[in-house]
Formats: structure tokens, sequence, C-alpha cells
């Protein structure tokens, strides 16, 4: 009788063990969510100086993703890529984007998050003066969008729009590095890829006078 029981235990508790992979599986599918936050926190010493905030999420989950970041550039013609850092905080999910823009040229960041292949890309145009003033994630679809590869050939030609006075050398200033945004105003922008779930992509920008 008690062998009969402990049988029936080990049943049940394997199969509590199954559901439990079954629901984590059907939890990590699908492509991640990448945020831009400008300006980062001058006031937190691990954001303090970062050109921006990276977070990563899956779905409404923040989550530690593989990121990385590079600054692609147009210098006298000649195209330069140099490596940003993406330093991880405290707060999961949540990194501060570092690195120097050389003042000459024309600059796009590239970060991108998650897998080769699977992931996800934001593209940040940088004005002429060194301030971040456009952010866009490509994607593909609408019902949700999903993330699609970013190509070498399409930064390139992002970077020619950008000397020929592009939207970036002429929009508004999202941020410059370290600051707020201009004009006596505090801007803060998070564009966020949403893949995965009914809401989709979707982004918000507040500002409010100090």
């Amino acid at each position: 009788m008690n062998y009969q029981k402990q049988r029936n235990r080990g049943r049940v508790a394997g199969l509590a063990a199954m559901l439990l992979l079954i629901v984590a599986a059907t939890a990590l599918a699908g492509p991640p969510w990448l945020s831009i936050e400008l300006p980062a926190n001058p006031y937190h010493r691990q954001t303090r100086d970062a050109l921006a905030l990276v977070r990563t999420y899956h779905h409404g989950v923040p989550i530690q993703l593989q990121v990385r970041a590079t600054a692609e550039g147009l210098v006298d013609g000649e195209r330069v890529s140099l490596p940003l850092e993406l330093v991880p905080t405290e707060t999961t999910g949540l990194y501060a984007l570092r690195g120097k823009l050389p003042a000459r040229g024309v600059w796009v960041l590239v970060v991108r998050g998650g897998a080769e292949g699977s992931g996800v890309t934001a593209l940040v145009d940088v004005g002429p003066d060194g301030a971040l003033r456009t952010v866009e994630v490509p994607t593909r679809g609408d019902d949700p969008p999903i993330p699609r590869a970013v190509t070498a050939p399409e930064i390139d030609g992002r970077l020619r729009a950008l000397a020929a006075g592009g939207p970036a050398a002429t929009g508004v200033v999202l941020a410059k590095p370290g600051h707020g945004g201009s004009g006596g105003r505090v801007l803060t922008l998070a564009v966020i890829a949403a893949i995965g779930l009914p809401v989709g992509f979707g982004a918000w920008r507040s500002i409010r006078r100090r």
C-alpha cells in the first residue's frame, strides 16, 4: 500500500515537472524587446555620463540578454566602425551604453540584443553636434511586429543620408550624452521593440519643463 502511494506521488511530481517545463518553454518563445532610454540618469553612479541606457526584455519581463553595440561612422568619405561598451547595472536588463564619439563625421549607433539571427536591433542617429536625435527599431509585419535583420548596406545608406543632411541633422534633439534635452527642457525617450505580444512595438516620450 505504501509502495503504491509513493509510486502515485512520483507520477504526480513527474507530471508537475513536465508541466513546468512546457510553461517555461512557451514563455521563452519569441523574439526579445529592446529599448533605448535617454537621457541617462546623471544622479546614479552606474549610469552617469552614459550615452544612453539600454533595457532588455522578454515580453514584459526585464531579462539579461546578450547585447553588443558599435558606432558606425562616415569620416571624410571613409567608413569607420568603433566598439561601444554595454555595462550591466544592478537593475536586471539595464545596461549603460558607454563610449566616446569622435567630433568629425556622421555616426549611427547600432545596438543589438538577443542571439544572432533572432534578436532585435536599434539604430540611433547622431547629429553633427554629437546629440542623439532619432531612434529606430526596424521591424517587419505589424500583428505583432517582428524585428528584422539590419544589413551593412542599410547602415551605409543611412550614413550617406545623414552626411547629405538627412533627418538626424535637422530633427529634434532627443538628448546630448550626459545631459538632458535642449531649450531648458528634460526630454526622455523610450523606444521599445515589442515583440511577441499583442501590443507590439511601443514608443513614448515625455517632456516637462524644469
